[in-house]
């Protein structure tokens, strides 16, 4: 379930154990793939978190495919995923 492994996630995040934070983002972004594509609110702020991830660590190829990805949220996590990919895309060139 996307929202089980979206918790186990943030919990990672809050211990600083960025590594497993990293696994079950990735892990609850590719159980959205399982479902369809059925996009929800944790797959959604899983991949903006992943798209500032990737980012920061200079992965932009992978950050951009992130952040493009994100459909669903506020108004304000699209407006940052869209940030993202234009910084990564210029980035890329």
């Amino acid at each position: 379930d996307t929202a089980i492994l979206y918790r186990l996630a943030l919990l990672y995040e809050r211990i600083q154990d960025v590594r497993n934070c990293r696994k079950y983002m990735t892990r609850c972004v590719k159980a959205e793939q399982n479902t369809d594509g059925l996009v929800t609110e944790e797959t959604a702020k899983a991949r903006l978190w992943l798209a500032r991830y990737e980012c920061k660590n200079k992965n932009f190829t992978e950050a951009y495919n992130y952040a493009v990805g994100v459909t669903h949220g506020t108004s304000q996590e699209i407006e940052e995923a869209r940030t993202i990919a234009r910084e990564c895309r210029r980035r890329m060139e």
